[in-house]
């Protein structure tokens, strides 16, 4: 006879949750001869994240709360103003809300069905018939789909959820920013929680689009644009980060053709999603490549760096949402490429990747397909500024 898989009701997964951010606060505190003030919140993140695995993500929210409340009265410093810490707590919490719902997103990973769950143990069954065989998997198929339809539900749920109070937690930060009286210390730890609430921002966004566009609800607006200009528009965008990393990018936008039918700006957003993992894997100071050409009716544009080129067991699932390859720097959900995939998908093109023929750098190729030379000047339709 199968074991029940345990699990544990929403009043008692809350209580657990104080608990742990309270254990979490102590041990922190017994931590204080060896690390004094630094890194304050060391162990509130593991925490939250078991939370978020075993409990979900409401009680690991709950967790950090505690836990932050629980350090900040036991580490006060009257030096530190009451604005300082709200924004410190602040960040902190979003931060932690984020590993919390990645903790609960690694479930569906675990052994059992549910939260705290125990992989069954069955005796050995006699050995099946062709057709009962057969029946077993469709039935494991049918389960599959079910269980991947309930996490893309999960995850646009919980990334829906997340939108409206980082939104809420911009505009508060902004106002907080116009404020003339506000000390050097406090301007730039209001400057630093709007970049991390920026960046989180973009995390949930990608997440909340990665979702529609797996259940086939994402729409895109397609008009007649030139590609090279979305390509020039986000080259434009980046050019400052570029410039602050040391890197140089050229453009060698060869194709004689570039008219098709898009969207500006989700192909602005496969251009900037290329770019951007460009610059996180391309080398130090390196060079990014992007060229165009014209192969029949259709446009190739490719982006290439000289970094370390993509690691062969990584190459297989490249485009999986979730995937990252172990020497990635991080700093992200592992969204983008599959992103990328999906979105030239809905335009009609296809995408790989491939590292260079040296060695050194990978190599991104999209294939999207013309329009057909319109009656008008095809410069009346230039992308938009992104």
């Amino acid at each position: 006879m199968a074991l029940e898989s345990p699990r544990i009701s929403a009043p008692a997964s809350y209580i657990m949750a104080v608990i742990v951010g309270v254990a979490a606060a102590l041990l922190r505190w017994s931590m204080t001869g060896a690390l004094g003030t630094d890194g304050l919140y060391l162990t509130v993140f593991p925490a939250v994240m078991l939370c978020g695995v075993f409990l979900g993500v409401g009680p690991g929210i709950l967790a950090a709360i505690v836990g932050v409340a629980c350090i900040e009265y036991t580490f006060f410093d009257p030096s530190v103003t009451m604005l300082a810490v709200f924004l410190r707590s602040m960040l902190v919490i979003i931060s932690a809300g984020t590993v919390a719902y990645l903790g609960s997103a690694m479930k569906a990973r675990l052994p059992g069905t549910g939260y705290l769950a125990l992989a069954p143990v069955r005796p050995a069954a006699p050995v099946a018939t062709s057709t009962e065989a057969d029946a077993s998997i469709r039935a494991a198929i049918a389960l599959g789909d079910t269980a991947k339809l309930a996490k893309e539900r999960f995850l646009g749920q919980v990334s829906q959820q997340l939108r409206a109070p980082l939104a809420q937690s911009l505009a508060l930060t902004s106002k907080l920013q116009q404020d003339a009286a506000l000390s050097p210390d406090s301007r730039e730890m209001l400057a630093n929680l709007r970049a991390q609430l920026e960046r989180q921002t973009r995390l949930v966004n990608d997440l909340w689009d990665m979702t529609r566009l797996a259940s086939a609800r994402l729409e895109i607006y397609r008009r007649p644009l030139m590609l090279h200009d979305v390509i020039k528009t986000e080259a434009r965008l980046c050019s400052e980060e570029l410039k602050r990393r040391g890197m140089k990018l050229v453009l060698r936008l060869e194709a004689q053709d570039s008219l098709v039918s898009g969207d500006p700006a989700r192909l602005g957003q496969v251009v900037s999603n290329l770019l951007s993992n460009a610059q996180r894997f391309g080398a130090e100071r390196g060079t990014i490549c992007v060229s165009t050409s014209n192969v029949g009716k259709r446009i190739i544009l490719i982006v290439e760096d000289d970094g370390v080129g993509i690691e062969p067991a990584v190459l297989a699932q490249m485009f999986d949402a979730f995937e990252q390859g172990e020497s990635s720097p991080g700093g992200g959900l592992g969204l983008g490429l599959a992103m990328c995939k999906g979105l030239v998908a809905l335009h009609g093109g296809s995408i790989k990747a491939q590292n260079q023929s040296d060695g050194k750098g990978a190599r991104f190729e999209i294939e999207l397909p013309l329009l057909p030379a319109l009656p008008e000047d095809p410069g009346l339709f230039p992308a938009p500024e992104l």
